[in-house]
């Protein structure tokens, strides 16, 4: 919108884009001083009308939003200057997305596992996609090579999403057999003891990494509670555990 070679700059567009552009940047700016403002606890409680930024990423990560955000702003923004800058702001790029990518690395602010792994390989693939797309020719067989990598970097994280789906629906078809399973044998016997499929859950739990138990700690608190159960408190508590958040602790624990 700033550079394009066909647009005139100071005009009623370019107005109509940098003031929202300012608009948005002002917005987030205002966002994070409210949520810096609030402690751990009221960051995480469900009435929250903040939780949404923060719910994805570890307590101590809980900005790790607003990281994404200057990073997309950084990726818009240097793919309207190329035109204007050329050949250094494509350096700049690059070694912008490469500290972004050591930070995913180094910090992996994402709760769960599998997420940050999502994250780590999309940002890998689109510095590979832009490397081969400006700096190797295009030329002969340049030209083959560029199209083999592109397709690649595009088709493997479709091929990855694909398997996590299959993944989670083969789980959820084995804990609805289990339950169906219990719930017959408890009523043909009407006995009192344990549910088998609750005693599957509860070791489930126990072997659960420790983003995954704090992810649950923090889904049952209620308004203004403290974060201080512990694993039997999570097993025996009466609350219900979302069925996402079990195939979640499947996806972790396999």
């Amino acid at each position: 919108l700033f550079f394009s070679p066909d647009k005139q700059a100071f005009g009623g567009w370019w107005f109509l884009g940098f003031f929202g552009i300012v608009f948005v940047l002002v917005a987030f700016a205002v966002i994070f001083y409210r949520i810096k403002q609030q402690d751990s606890v009221q960051r995480d409680e469900a009435l929250s009308v903040y939780r949404k930024f923060v719910k994805s990423f570890h307590r101590k990560y809980w900005y790790w939003e607003f990281v994404l955000f200057a990073r997309r702003f950084c990726i818009a923004f240097f793919t309207a200057v190329q035109y204007v800058a050329g050949h250094y702001s494509n350096i700049v790029f690059i070694v912008m997305m490469i500290v972004f990518l050591v930070l995913q690395i180094h910090f992996k602010p994402f709760v769960y596992a599998r997420v940050n792994i999502v994250e780590l390989l999309c940002l890998l693939l689109l510095i590979v996609a832009f490397i081969s797309a400006t700096y190797i020719s295009t030329s002969h067989d340049g030209g083959v090579y560029v199209s083999a990598i592109l397709s690649i970097c595009i088709l493997w994280p479709f091929l990855a999403i694909l398997w996590q789906i299959h993944h989670v629906i083969v789980y959820r078809k084995r804990v609805q057999t289990m339950s169906n399973a219990s719930i017959a044998s408890q009523g043909r016997s009407g006995n009192t003891e344990p549910n088998p499929f609750e005693q599957d859950i509860g070791r489930l739990i126990l072997r659960a990494p420790e983003s995954f138990k704090e992810t649950l700690r923090r889904a049952s608190m209620q308004p203004g509670e403290h974060n201080n159960t512990n694993d039997g408190d999570l097993r025996n508590s009466g609350k219900e555990v979302d069925m996402d958040d079990i195939n979640e602790l499947e996806l972790q624990t396999v």
